[in-house]
């Protein structure tokens, strides 16, 4: 199969094989045309300049190197790897009793390019493992999927992007093809599920991150059914060669770890550095930034024009079941909550509400047991399901067809720049004029511009702002926060999902316990919202616990640097235009044993996007002894 395999799909770009020549002629000629300076050369190793100059390979597991020193030399690797696929290069032992392949099944994409560039005779290799992977993936297409922000999910806040390997089988129809089509992910194997120490691990590579494949339609259960994300794929323009390169890499990626980062070297980051492997003309990881996001990733894709072949939408379960009782009369909807309980319940209606009512109702049960359907079909759920779709049959006729317009607006390389920079100018009651100066690492708030975000979710990683007044004109530490999220999540007869909002870091305080100090705080609250207008506009309510402390707080009696409260929260939030959104929140906390026994505060804020990237706003604030109002102009890149 090897020998198939590089001689076939792999090198519709090789050059003419050439009158068999020995490993040394073969290592000559390499040096002499510097292929281990080549870019490919380079991708295919994974290696990056260190600070020092020199080159590190960034996958650690040492079974991708033959050469003792390849992780840091690519020409010692490159010789190596020719010893390798020529046979040169016997397994150890040890090696073979944990399963390592040989040399030329190991590095399939290796050999290609190899082959490629010196034209040398490939040996006839046995590689049954290699074998049934090209079996079963049979590489026609590549795509990148993304699944859609979840917040409940740590690894997912900020979305995830992997690949879909389309299967080229002409005997399978396209409505089939995507039960054997293959995915292929990178992720951390997590060995903890404590959040603290996930988000240390996380963030200082101590995760191990490797590259898995797997049967396309789990993915699919997992996102779109299980959590209710919405799916977008972004199908590649990949010339068939650089599809079976891409694929012959990912194998060779399967012998490896990788150090997993949270905020650079994740799943967006490695999905495209083993694009650029198979195609290294693509500038992709070059159009990052720390932190890398996968929206970021998508956008890479449009850095490369003519990369997107196409663009295509797949609905959560939940999307698919709001958009079949939209519009539905109450009475209606009341039947399909009941259907879902209880199949057997009377429905009264004509035959074309009936089927409206059934399709619903199977949709509800889909979404209320995804986790358990797949696992105990003849469980609760399966039986529910079952009796309802034999009440659905019973009725000979078609349902109408289901259309949902994908949300164009919602497309995650629509939306702004993950960093932003932010000038305000205004007035202090307090201390007269102001001057502030802010930046992000990422992502987004609920009152940035809403194109290509959820419409009610906040993740803020790293704010930061400085600000000076004219009364005592010192630059002065405004806030730096760690993170702050909100997931306001819009109750329904359907869904009752709490909101939620977690904040970290340090603020300035200005309220009878601490007028201007900075404290380190931690809050977190939760709650309910109403939504309409498609989430256009919403109303939260939610209950606060905060932690606060400073030196220079009046806290409790017995540690009066530290203080925690109680309180509710609440607001609005309008988006007025596709480009223009207001919010207003307001909060009161109670510290019960604290010498001052509450604070409370006020906000307005309006934002227009005057064009993609910048953004102008209004900003209004109210807290004891002082009110502030500013005008903001906000940069996003």
């Amino acid at each position: 199969m090897l020998k198939a395999l590089v001689l076939g799909s792999l090198l519709a770009w090789a050059m003419p094989a050439r009158a068999a020549s020995s490993l040394q002629e073969l290592i000559a000629r390499a040096r002499a045309l510097r292929l281990a300076e080549e870019p490919q050369w380079i991708k295919l190793g994974h290696w990056h300049k260190t600070l020092l100059g020199g080159l590190k390979s960034e996958a650690d597991g040492p079974d991708f190197f033959l050469a003792p020193d390849g992780a840091r030399d690519p020409a010692a690797e490159l010789e190596a790897t020719l010893r390798g696929v020529l046979g040169s290069i016997e397994l150890k032992e040890e090696e073979k009793a944990r399963g390592l392949l040989p040399p030329p099944c190991r590095f399939p994409a290796r050999a290609a390019w190899l082959h490629a560039k010196l034209g040398f005779d490939v040996p006839e290799v046995s590689c049954p493992r290699l074998d049934e992977y090209w079996r079963r993936l049979q590489p026609e297409s590549v795509s990148i999927i993304f699944s859609s922000y979840y917040l409940n999910n740590p690894a997912s806040a900020f979305g995830h992007t992997f690949l879909r390997i389309r299967k080229n089988d002409p005997a399978v129809s396209p409505e089939k093809r995507e039960l054997l089509d293959a995915g292929i992910d990178y992720s951390a194997t997590a060995d903890t599920s404590n959040p603290i120490l996930y988000a240390f691990k996380g963030l200082t590579g101590l995760f191990r991150g490797y590259f898995r494949l797997f049967p396309y339609y789990y993915k699919v259960r997992e996102y779109n059914d299980y959590e209710s994300r919405d799916i977008w794929e972004y199908e590649l323009s990949l010339t068939p060669a650089q599809v079976a390169l891409l694929a012959a890499h990912v194998f060779e990626l399967g012998s490896t770890w990788f150090d997993y980062y949270y905020i650079d070297e994740n799943c967006s980051y490695q999905v495209l550095a083993a694009l650029e492997a198979a195609a290294p003309e693509l500038h992709l990881l070059e159009e990052l930034k720390v932190p890398v996001v996968p929206a970021d990733t998508v956008k890479a894709l449009y850095a490369n024009p003519g990369l997107v072949r196409a663009v295509r939408y797949r609905p959560s379960a939940m999307t698919q079941f709001r958009a079949r009782i939209d519009g539905m009369p109450r009475d209606e909807v009341e039947t399909v909550q009941t259907l879902a309980r209880n199949p057997e319940a009377r429905v009264s209606f004509s035959s074309p509400e009936q089927i409206r009512i059934f399709d619903a109702a199977a949709d509800l049960v889909d979404v209320r047991y995804a986790k358990d359907l797949p696992v105990e079909p003849d469980g609760e759920g399966g039986r529910i399901k079952q009796r309802v779709l034999e009440r659905r049959a019973s009725i000979l006729q078609p349902s109408a067809e289901l259309v949902i317009r994908p949300p164009l607006d919602k497309r995650p390389d629509q939306g702004h720049g993950s960093q932003r920079i932010e000038t305000d100018g205004g007035w202090s009651s307090a201390r007269g004029a102001m001057l502030s100066l802010g930046f992000r690492l990422g992502l987004h708030a609920l009152d940035d511009p809403p194109a290509g975000y959820p419409e009610l979710s906040q993740i803020e990683f790293f704010p930061l702002s400085l600000r000076a007044y004219s009364r005592g004109g010192s630059v002065e530490l405004e806030s730096a926060e760690l993170v702050d999220v909100v997931s306001l999540h819009a109750v329904s007869a359907f869904d009752q999902s709490l909101s939620w909002k977690v904040r970290a870091g340090a603020r300035r305080l200005r309220d009878g316990g601490c007028d201007g100090c900075l404290a380190g705080a931690f809050e977190m609250g939760s709650g309910f919202t109403l939504a309409m207008a498609e989430e256009r506009f919403a109303l939260f309510a939610l209950g606060d616990v905060a932690i606060q402390a400073s030196p220079s707080l009046r806290g409790l009696e017995r540690a009066p640097a530290l203080r925690a409260g109680v309180g509710p929260s609440g607001g609005a939030r309008l988006r007025l235009s596709d480009r223009t959104v207001w919010i207003a929140s307001a909060q009161w906390l109670y510290f019960p044993a604290a010498l001052v026994r509450s604070g409370w505060s006020l906000s307005s804020t309006l934002r227009w996007e005057a064009r993609p990237g910048l953004c102008l706003g209004l900003d209004w604030r109210r807290q004891i002894g002082a009110t502030e109002a500013a005008l903001q102009l906000l940069f996003y890149y």
